[in-house]
């Protein structure tokens, strides 16, 4: 099976950029820059073990999502 064509690749992306950065907005507005840089940092770590483990050494998955980093699609991480 193919990667995803790069419009629907950047739509996902486009997408899940302003979601992250509207929550980021919100955390900003609630909680501070210093806890809200914390759990934007934190944030990505859970997705990006998972996706690494899933694509790299246990193999049951493959994304067919473009733009990558180190094998997990940019989405997943800023999902």
């Amino acid at each position: 099976m193919n990667d995803l064509g790069p419009k629907l690749s950047k739509l996902i992306l486009v997408s899940t950029a302003l979601n992250a950065g509207l929550h980021l907005a919100a955390s900003l507005r609630t909680r501070g820059l210093r806890r809200s840089a914390l759990f934007f940092a934190l944030g990505p770590g859970l997705p990006a073990v998972g996706g690494l483990l899933a694509t790299g050494p246990l193999r049951p998955l493959r994304h067919r999502v473009r733009y990558r980093v180190a094998g997990v699609p940019l989405a997943i991480l800023l999902g």
